[in-house]
């Protein structure tokens, strides 16, 4: 039963929007083997969160993206 009771606190607690960041998280604080830090998705290059310099609205920049894309 308390299997059963974490399971239960696990699906309440489930957000899908977290499980990129906890995927994130998990590849950055690997205990064994190498440590991974995220990609960037334009260049390809590998950054660390620490150099994150700042964030944009998402409708924003999917504006912006479709512009770009109905240009091409």
């Amino acid at each position: 039963t308390e299997h059963l009771l974490e399971q239960r606190k696990q699906i309440e607690n489930y957000k899908p929007h977290m499980v990129v960041f906890k995927e994130l998280e998990r590849s950055y604080r690997k205990r064994h083997g190498e440590r991974m830090i995220p990609t960037c998705p334009n260049c390809s290059r590998g950054f660390r969160f620490e150099e994150l310099s700042g964030w944009v609205n998402e409708r924003f920049e999917k504006g912006l993206r479709e512009k770009e894309k109905s240009k091409e």
